[in-house]
Parts: structure tokens; C-alpha cells; sequence
């Protein structure tokens, strides 16, 4: 995926956003979970890496946790991190 890829190295940054957006519809749209789970993936790394974007890395985190909790392919622990780390400094969560 050129998202993941965008990511690891740094590069392309702006375009993350529409590729994972892209990525998601056409995956959830033909029931593709397990890709579905890596796209979350590599949106929760992402966000990992934009400073002063708590609140929205918080959010996102929790509502894609959700989805993923149900998924077996080891999500979760990526966006567990997100959570706790957001929450440790005391930025508003989305509830």
C-alpha cells in the first residue's frame, strides 16, 4: 500500500490521508476486515508522527478501536499506545 510505504519513509505525507481514505472505502466496501485492519494500522502510525494533533489522534484511535477490537491480525496494540499515551498528557479524548 502506498500509504504504509509513505509512511516508513517519510515522504509523501500530505497524500497519507487521501490514499488511506481510498484504501478504506474500497476495502470496507467489499468486506476486506483484515486490510481494513492494516489501514487503521498504518493511519494509527501516521498519526503517531503529526506533533500537536492529540485530541485528533485520540479520536480517531478510539473509534477505529472499536472496529478493531474484533480482529485478530494484532491492531489493538498499535492503537492502545495512542490512547495512553495521549491520555498521559492530559489532552481531551473522544468519548
Amino acid at each position: 500500500m502506498l500509504a504504509h510505504r509513505a509512511v516508513e519513509a517519510g515522504e509523501r505525507l500530505a497524500e497519507v490521508p487521501v490514499w488511506l481514505a481510498e484504501c478504506e472505502s474500497y476495502a470496507a466496501s467489499h468486506g476486506y476486515r483484515h486490510e481494513l485492519a492494516h489501514i487503521h494500522q498504518v493511519r494509527a502510525v501516521w498519526l503517531q508522527q503529526r506533533p500537536g494533533d492529540a485530541a485528533e489522534i485520540t479520536g480517531l484511535a478510539e473509534h477505529r478501536q472499536h472496529a478493531v477490537e474484533k480482529l485478530t491480525c494484532g491492531v489493538q496494540p498499535t492503537l492502545r499506545p495512542v490512547v495512553q499515551a495521549t491520555r498521559a498528557r492530559g489532552q481531551p479524548t473522544a468519548s
